[in-house]
């Protein structure tokens, strides 16, 4: 802005006939460029403004003995630097400069009162009054319209981040409470149970037929436990972190069959059958870990809400653009009441067939999952006939619009 202000004083003054200002400001604008060169691309930010605003007060000085004094334009343009100064000067200098600034004008004016002489009379009558007079207030009053507004929408933009961060914090907060109180509550139970299962193992009195129904219980209990805290610790180490997922293309098939085949003796410990359908050659663009989670999650869900000699079927195909993986179950459905709530942390605990009691945390990671790889999650459902959930995710590499911060 002092550029384009010292530039255009030069033609300006010329046809004034304020000649020797003119010259001035041609100094004053090739020094400004030179210190714009210097803080723009040599770091010296610091250096240069403070140059800047030296040198400014320095040729206001003097060019006030130049431009007609008291009757000159100079006193506005006093009134421009100092509002120019505040907008780039540190805050610990803002005292400092607008000391330096009323010095200066004062100064300039107690000296012309004494020495009147000094002062020279350049202009050739009241039209060139005017014009100089209503040249500079123009230039102060855009100026300062500028700067203003650019001040304020700053202003109201950080505001508004301010205001989104403090929302997304209590949020997070309200997310945390949330998960403790249902992990305080919920994790009692099952550390019960087990302690109970435990002690009737131990006892010598329990029938051998017992005792295996005893340890399947016991194994069913810290299986879902496990899984609990499992979810719970990725869940947690993601929002510590916040970084943004390594996605990269990957075999479907060769990505989820570990954690199929590691779920399978659950499955059938409740006699649930598994039929899988996933062509080795479907490819998609995905983060491994983070799918294995999602695939965990929704598969023990499927086992959970499915009862004893159901079935579950997993299928993974693919086209040129995406590829759709889905879970299918012959379990009880979801019921309607909670159906749009149900990738949410406001789902609650749930009970499986056979009274397995979860966080209601899976379904959450697997939304959060699915949307930091670029896809799509969504089920059907029909109550006592089954659910099937549905995750579409890209073959090639897509940035969402928008998409700036990390996961």
């Amino acid at each position: 802005m002092g550029i384009i202000i010292c530039a255009y004083n030069i033609p300006f003054n010329f046809y004034v006939g304020l000649h020797f200002t003119a010259y001035v400001f041609t100094g004053i604008t090739l020094l400004l460029l030179f210190l714009y060169y210097l803080s723009r691309f040599r770091g010296m930010y610091r250096y240069t403004v403070t140059i800047v605003s030296v040198l400014s007060i320095g040729l206001f000085i003097w060019n006030y003995f130049y431009s007609d004094g008291v009757r000159g334009a100079s006193l506005l343009s006093y009134t421009l630097l100092l509002f120019l100064l505040m907008i780039v000067a540190s805050k610990k200098h803002y005292f400092l400069w607008f000391l330096l600034v009323m010095a200066a004008v004062w100064g300039n004016m107690l000296y012309e009162l004494y020495h009147p002489d000094a002062v020279r009379q350049t202009y050739d009558g009241l039209r060139s009054i005017i014009i100089d007079q209503g040249s500079t207030v123009t230039i102060c009053l855009i100026v300062i319209f500028i700067g203003l507004y650019y001040l304020k929408e700053a202003y109201y933009r950080e505001k508004q981040k301010a205001t989104e961060k403090t929302e997304a914090l209590e949020e997070l907060d309200r997310e945390k409470n949330k998960l403790f109180s249902i992990l305080s509550h919920d994790l009692r139970s099952p550390l019960h149970s087990i302690s109970a299962y435990l002690e009737m193992i131990q006892s010598e009195q329990l029938p051998d037929d017992e005792r295996g129904i005893v340890e399947r219980m016991l194994s069913t209990t810290v299986h879902n436990t496990q899984e609990m805290l499992s979810n719970i610790l990725v869940w947690s180490k993601d929002q510590l972190h916040k970084r943004r997922p390594e996605i990269c293309r990957e075999s479907i098939a060769a990505v989820i069959q570990p954690t199929i085949i590691l779920l399978e003796p659950e499955a059938l410990r409740k006699n649930i059958r598994v039929f899988k359908s996933i062509d080795p050659a479907v490819m998609a663009m995905v983060n491994a870990a983070m799918l294995q989670v999602i695939v965990r999650n929704l598969i023990g869900n499927a086992i959970k809400f499915t009862d004893p000699g159901g079935s579950i079927y997993i299928t993974a195909a693919g086209d040129a653009t995406h590829m759709i993986l889905t879970v299918k179950d012959s379990g009880k459905g979801i019921e309607a009441h909670i159906r749009d709530r149900i990738f949410s942390l406001n789902i609650g605990s749930t009970y499986g067939t056979m009274n397995e009691k979860g966080v209601g945390l899976g379904l959450y990671l697997c939304k959060e999952y699915t949307l930091a790889q670029n896809g799509e999650i969504w089920f059907e459902t029909e109550e006592k006939r089954g659910t099937t959930f549905f995750v579409q995710l890209p073959v090639r590499q897509t940035i969402p619009e928008g998409t700036t911060d990390a996961f």
